[in-house]
């Protein structure tokens, strides 16, 4: 028998340069306009694969022209000049498996199994060598796991991996990728269709096809985007778990997912990437964690700037940007704080902002599923395939336009509550350790034990109040304190502090003008404020300025701040000043290309919301999903609906942004997430005025029967006795020891 391989030398290359073996030669449509051009070339069936690259190409707005060979022709089509493979402005993706090469080979066949695999690697080593000076276009090999019950060992398959890899690990017109590679960012256990015809080569199962389709876009992305060059980090929150100003170096936490945050930045630092630092602190406590955690990866040496201090983050991006003379649209910002990075994105929506999730759990999934972040080494770049504005990311999708008001518009959207109460007893340890962490906004820098706190009370001399803070992303708890007295003439303010997550949204001015309210209904006709300077209060001092420094004084030991109570009782939060505030200070010569900047969104979106194979491949099958035909009748849920079965089928279309919804249709399969789940249960106690938990959802994800269990909990509110409908709410009355005050 004749020695089994599909391997074409060079010399065999001349007679393919008019077709494939003497046969027609495989047609292939040129693209037209400004497209980017992927040619595969497979020794196997890849079309679910191709499905996932047509996808993530919609996802991203580029045009693709996906041109397939799936024949196990990979040789010919390297030699091919009218082939899938093209010398310009194309990606070529050849995916290989050993065993493909091997499928029909028996025990007679000449030549052993080894030796035919190893014949035709040495082909395709020498066949992507030769392309460095004949080709304008880089090449993604892609070395495809075998069957592991198939005629192929894992040891050999390692084996001829390791020997393509050193062969070309110096031309850099070739990318190399194997099943580990995929698997780093999308792992799939079982991935051999079992079902498959055992006759003909073996089929991948369809999660495996999106990860290898993933992968095709991820690396087309990184080949042709602008690449960054700077990123900037936050510190606390960040880089480390805690508060450097309230724990110290030593109570930091370095968790798992911290530590592998400053691991990956330090990969990134080695493939030639700026870091910077940027941090609401005092510088001396931040240089201080460095100096004494020797335990964290990143040291003080690895970055090239810092900017440590209280000023806009946007502001200090800008300097950053102008001291190292690199544009912003080549900066990446991450940061744990939500209302710090709407800042950036509205001062400085060229930037790519990225938020970090407050689960640990997530942050390096997060990490690892920011494309902008992928690195190729090639030298080959394409031109940028052209953009179209119909991608299925933009219905329902703010404009980039409105990028100047994200700020005031993500503040409005969180839907704050503030309620201000008197200091209950069982408050008074939170109150305590309030006073110890709250540095940063502090008006005189003491921290009190919580007897010394319940001392002043029973004095008689004394009041406080606490502020109770939450939103739409959850209930924050108690985040404020005063503690006060007063003379003949003036309401005296001992303390007043606010917890740092939630500083500039307003909670520092509903407590302030909490306290105008109080002094009013005294008959008190000023509130005086003592402020000391220390390391930490910077914040604080910005606040009490903002609001009241024409009424500053200068005393021995800080300032004294002495406000008509009418003044302090219409202090208001106008986030609006704030935003003309930070835009004072805009650079006018720099131009935005607001329009441009969509891939910042994209990036963003794929890093939260398609993280895995599993939620990649629901959107493809929503994606494949035939349209309905127009002109086809409404659908008829709508008519077997209850009035409560309507109301929730209303506030479910409103969160989800889709009109079809029927009875027994899942949330999450329709694209529900756990913050989607939580604005429909926010939106619909509100409306009824009742409470239940806000994992209802998670049980429940249906029209019919989330809608059976809210009926069965309105009778038994409205039959119940009123010490139940007094409690339902768990919301305090207002009483004369309990002042309740909302703020939306």
């Amino acid at each position: 028998m004749s020695k089994l391989t599909t391997g074409i030398n060079r010399e065999q290359g001349e007679q393919l340069e008019k077709g494939i073996s003497g046969k027609e030669a495989l047609s292939v449509d040129e693209p037209k306009g400004n497209f980017q051009r992927i040619g595969i070339a497979s020794t196997f069936d890849c079309s679910e694969t191709v499905d996932t690259v047509k996808f993530w190409a919609d996802i991203l707005g580029v045009r693709v022209e996906v041109c397939v060979d799936e024949q196990n022709r990979v040789f010919q089509q390297l030699l091919d000049s009218k082939g899938v493979i093209k010398a310009d402005n194309s990606l070529n993706v050849l995916m290989i498996r050993f065993e493909d090469w091997v499928h029909d080979y028996e025990q007679d066949s000449e030549g052993s199994l080894d030796e035919i695999i190893l014949d035709n690697v040495e082909n395709l080593i020498t066949n992507l060598i030769d392309k460095k000076d004949k080709s304008a276009s880089p090449y993604l090999l892609i070395i495809c796991p075998c069957d592991p019950k198939g005629k192929v060992n894992i040891e050999l398959e390692r084996t001829m991996t390791d020997l393509i890899r050193s062969d070309l690990q110096l031309y850099d017109h070739v990318m190399v990728a194997d099943r580990f590679d995929v698997d780093e960012f999308y792992p799939v256990r079982h991935f051999v269709d079992r079902n498959s015809d055992p006759l003909k080569p073996f089929l991948y199962k369809s999660d495996y096809s999106v990860a290898l389709g993933s992968m095709i876009m991820r690396k087309m992305r990184a080949v042709y985007r602008r690449p960054y060059k700077l990123i900037v980090l936050d510190c606390d929150q960040t880089l480390w778990k805690g508060k450097c100003s309230e724990s110290g170096p030593n109570g930091l936490q370095l968790t798992r997912s911290r530590l592998a945050l400053q691991e990956f930045m330090l990969d990134l630092k080695e493939r030639g990437l700026g870091l910077c630092l940027c941090s609401k602190n005092a510088k001396n406590d931040v240089m201080e964690v460095f100096s004494v955690r020797k335990d964290m990866p990143l040291k003080v040496s690895d970055f090239v700037s810092n900017r440590i201090n209280w000023d806009p983050k946007s502001n200090n991006i800008k300097s950053i940007s102008d001291e190292l003379n690199i544009e912003l649209e080549s900066i990446i910002f991450l940061d744990d704080n939500p209302v710090e990075c709407a800042e950036v994105r509205a001062n400085c929506p060229e930037v790519l902002t990225i938020q970090l999730p407050e689960s640990d759990d997530q942050i390096s999934n997060l990490l690892k599923h920011i494309w902008a972040f992928d690195f190729v080494k090639t030298s080959m770049k394409l031109d940028d395939p052209e953009t179209h504005s119909d991608s299925v990311l933009d219905e329902g999708f703010p404009s980039e336009s409105d990028n100047g008001s994200s700020l005031v518009d993500f503040i409005l959207s969180l839907q704050l509550e503030i309620s201000i109460k008197q200091l209950r007893i069982k408050d008074l340890v939170k109150v305590a350790q309030l006073t110890h962490r709250a540095s940063q906004f502090n008006f005189t820098g003491i921290k009190r034990e919580a007897h010394q706190i319940q001392d002043a009370l029973n004095s008689g001399l004394m009041s406080a109040l606490t502020c109770h803070v939450k939103d739409k992303m959850g209930d924050y708890g108690l985040m404020g304190f005063a503690l006060f007295g007063e003379d003949d003439e003036r309401l005296l303010v001992d303390s007043f502090v606010i917890n740092w997550r939630v500083m500039g949204r307003g909670v520092e001015h509903r407590l302030l003008q909490e306290i105008g309210k109080i002094a009013l209904e005294k008959g008190l006709s000023e509130v005086m404020i003592y402020f000391k300077t220390t390391p930490q209060n910077q914040p604080a001092r910005d606040f009490i300025e903002s609001v009241a420094g024409e009424y500053r004084k200068t005393d021995e030991n800080g300032f004294i701040y002495t406000l008509p109570s009418d003044f302090t009782a219409n202090i208001r939060f106008r986030p609006t000043e704030l935003e003309s505030e930070l835009h004072s200070g805009k650079d006018e010569t720099r131009s935005t290309d607001v329009a441009g900047l969509r891939h910042i969104r994209i990036y963003n979106y794929i890093g939260n919301e398609l993280n895995s194979v599993k939620k990649i491949r629901m959107e493809i099958d929503k994606w494949n999903a035939p349209e309905k035909d127009s002109e086809e009748p409404e659908a008829e849920f709508e008519e077997l609906m209850t009035d409560l079965q309507s109301y929730v089928y209303s506030v479910w279309s409103t969160v989800l942004g889709m009109e079809e919804i029927g009875l027994d249709d899942n949330f999450f399969e329709l694209g529900g997430t756990s913050l989607k789940s939580y604005q429909i249960i926010t939106e619909i106690k509100k409306h009824f005025e009742v409470d239940f938990q806000s994992t209802l959802m998670d049980e429940f994800p249906t029209i019919r029967i989330f809608s059976n269990i809210l009926e069965t909990k309105l009778l038994k509110e409205n039959s119940g006795s009123e010490e139940v409908d007094k409690g339902f709410r768990d919301m305090p009355s207002e009483t004369d020891t309990d002042r309740e005050v909302i703020f939306i």
